[in-house]
């Protein structure tokens, strides 16, 4: 007996007249046909596999796509990030599976870990989120539930992992080569691509929404039509992101599977086979459910044979058709449309499957969602939801800038030259001496803006008073002694300026034309202000590109006049100039080679301001990414490596992680619910979160 012919034999004798009958038997083309044309197959198949590892999408080798990257100069700085975080992710696999015959506390914490490494949000639950389904009497089984989340991370560990997040940063280079390097969108894609995560457009969409409908817009540039947030002065440069390759878990059902087992339609005869009822039982109530003239042969629907089953005593379930994916809970009602059941239909289900009562209204954990799922043929993937990590860049980053000392006499004028990039606001800081710092008092005379302490700044002390309007002497809150002015600030006759205030005239522009003074809060610098008052952030002076002129005082003794009856005395006005005993100074004394008095230095005056720094770029990471810094260089090293590739020339790039910790001066505090609607910018700037000095 002759071996059948291959199918290539097959395919070239095919080419051959028909006539010639080359297949019948006693011919030999057949057989040298067959010869010659063996070696082709593997020949074949070798280059198809050639031709398969010379392209992106089809290469099957770590090598071959390694290959492919050199050809665009692609190296270790670009692709290292993919292979350290495989490993940190198999490392976190590998102790949970050890701790998995442990259990307890252990196991918890190892499956928590790696919850964190994925950007998992919430805390302690999110194991038992994992869990299969129960009866509603059981606890949910966190063995099982560590053992559902090590299958689920197979698709994202080991070789076709790695293999995959190479491509997809290979695909990434390439698309931001072809869009075109050295701008902001390329360096944050650049970024997100670096770390294996992607545009949250959904959510991007759903916060801008959401900020137009509250009003929230005016620091955010809404005429550049893309997914990213911009600032309205273009410094900030923000996204939502997601991971590219997210967590997905099925979540089991420990409940045992119904008796019988359908498709769509099932005979009446196979009902009855399955669930070991009469046949004469089940066509009886075939009939009381409206079947007309059934017979065993007869098919009937999944709906009728689940009714027979509620009345027979045993359950019926879809085979396997499918999956649905969650992120979290979902309600009855809206799970019932997603099943294609009403919504009375599936309650009954749970109360039966779980023993677990519900309304229309009631939030479906995954759990109850698996087990009535399953009734209908589908299994649950749990999504689980992320914390809403940002990424952003700050273009021009800003970097404090500190002006040398200045030792100042009561009525010192001096002036600061500064190159930026517009205004910025001050932050002044007092040192005492002696016993002369009394009431200091710091002057824009270009703007004509003041800021004054009501007190004394003892020898050694410091007092601080903060961009944001906060006073603090020696670290402990004084802003109930503090207050800040605006208006009319007239320089002297010596050094006239076109920057002085005037009284009024043509052509006088509105923010020279002199006006009198408005404190903050409102009547504290009257002299029949109240000192400590009610503390309120003052409206501190600035400093403009140039030269800004300053002037500096102290609170220095000057006596009321005596006035005739019934005017009475005049008292000084504002308060700064009444001479209250032991809370002024005295003026300085003159000597023969200074007939006019000369005061001392009654202070030592330190300014700085934040500047935004020239030619430079901050790029800005999630502080999770923390955990990929086991080794050196560390991570924001790597991402900087590889933004080189679309870094526009000249600009110094620095990576930072993003802490959302708050701290004093730098951050606000928010809750959890205002923080999902907020622009990804602002979560940029400073941290928000409050924290435990255990955190540490």
């Amino acid at each position: 007996m002759t071996a059948p012919l291959t199918a290539r034999a097959r395919a070239v004798l095919g080419r051959l007249p028909v006539h010639l009958d080359v297949e019948r038997g006693g011919k030999q083309i057949a057989h040298v046909v067959e010869a010659l044309g063996a070696p082709f197959d593997p020949m074949a198949s070798q280059l198809a596999r050639v031709r398969n590892a010379r392209r992106l999408d089809h290469a099957a080798t770590l090598r071959d796509l390694a290959l492919l990257g050199a050809l665009h100069g692609v190296t270790e700085a670009d692709l290292g990030v993919v292979y350290l975080r495989a490993e940190q992710l198999a490392a976190h696999v590998e102790s949970l599976r050890a701790a998995l015959g442990v259990g307890g506390a252990p196991m918890r914490a190892a499956a928590l870990r790696l919850l964190d490494a994925l950007d998992v949000a919430g805390g302690e639950e999110r194991l038992e989120a994992l869990a299969p389904a129960q009866p509603a009497s059981d606890a949910p089984d966190e063995s099982d539930a560590a053992a559902a989340l090590i299958a689920a991370l197979a698709p994202l560990v080991g070789f076709d992992a790695i293999l995959e997040a190479t491509r997809r940063r290979l695909h990434d280079i390439c698309d931001l080569h072809a869009a075109g390097n050295g701008t902001v969108r390329a360096m944050l894609l650049t970024t997100l691509s670096v770390l294996d995560v992607e545009i949250d457009r959904s959510r991007n969409a759903a916060v801008r929404d959401a900020l137009i409908h509250e009003g929230r817009t005016s620091d955010l540039d809404l005429n550049i039509h893309d997914e990213l947030f911009h600032s309205a002065d273009h410094f900030w440069h923000s996204t939502y992101v997601v991971p590219s390759a997210p967590l997905e878990v099925a979540i089991g059902v420990s409940i045992p599977a119904a008796r019988v087992l359908m498709g769509e339609r099932i005979a009446i005869a196979a009902l009855a086979q399955r669930s070991t009822v009469a046949t004469a039982a089940l066509l009886q109530r075939s009939a009381e459910l409206g079947v007309v003239d059934p017979v065993p042969a007869t098919r009937v629907s999944f709906d009728v044979a689940d009714a027979i089953g509620a009345l027979e005593g045993f359950d019926v379930q879809r085979v396997p058709r499918g999956s649905i994916t969650v992120t979290g809970p979902v309600a009855r009602r809206d799970f019932a449309v997603r099943l294609g059941v009403t919504d009375e239909r599936l309650g009954t289900a749970l109360q039966s499957l779980m023993g677990f009562a519900s309304v229309a209204e009631t939030q479906l954990t995954p759990q109850q969602l698996a087990a009535a799922a399953r009734k209908w043929g589908y299994a649950i993937v749990l999504r689980p939801a992320h914390h809403g990590e940002v990424v952003g860049l700050e273009e021009n980053p800003l970097r404090r800038e500190r002006h040398p000392d200045v030792e100042c006499a009561h009525g010192a004028l001096f002036t600061v030259r500064r190159r930026g990039f517009g205004r910025q606001t001050l932050r002044v800081q007092v040192h005492g001496i002696e016993d002369l710092t009394v009431g200091p008092m710091l002057v824009n005379r270009d703007e004509g803006r003041g800021v004054v302490f009501l007190g004394p700044v003892p020898a050694g002390s410091q007092l601080l008073v903060t961009e944001e309007g906060r006073v603090f002497l020696d670290g402990a809150d004084n802003t109930g002694m503090a207050s800040s002015w605006s208006g009319a600030c007239f320089a002297d006759a010596g050094a006239p300026s076109a920057r002085d205030f005037v009284l009024d005239g043509r052509g006088t522009p509105a923010a020279r034309r002199a006006r009198f003074a408005r404190f903050v809060p409102t009547g504290s610098l009257d002299r029949e202000g109240v000192v400590p008052h009610v503390a309120e952030a003052l409206v501190m002076p600035g400093i403009n590109v140039g030269e800004t002129r300053f002037a500096f005082f102290v609170q220095q003794a000057h006596l009321a006049a005596r006035g005739v009856p019934p005017a009475g005395d005049l008292t000084p006005t504002p308060r700064t100039v009444i001479g209250f005993a032991d809370q002024s100074t005295f003026a300085g004394s003159s000597s023969p080679q200074s007939p006019a008095p000369e005061d001392p230095p009654a202070a030592r005056l330190s300014l700085s301001w934040l500047e935004h720094e020239g030619y430079a770029v901050r790029v800005l990471i999630p502080s999770r990414f923390r955990q990929l810094d086991d080794e050196s260089p560390g991570l924001p090293a790597r991402v900087r490596a590889a933004l080189e590739r679309v870094r526009p020339s000249g600009v110094a790039v620095r990576v930072e992680y993003l802490d959302d910790r708050w701290t004093l001066g730098d951050g606000t505090v928010t809750d959890v619910a205002s923080r999902l609607n907020d622009n990804p910018n602002d979560l940029l700037q400073g941290g928000t979160t409050l924290w435990s000095p255990d955190d540490l």
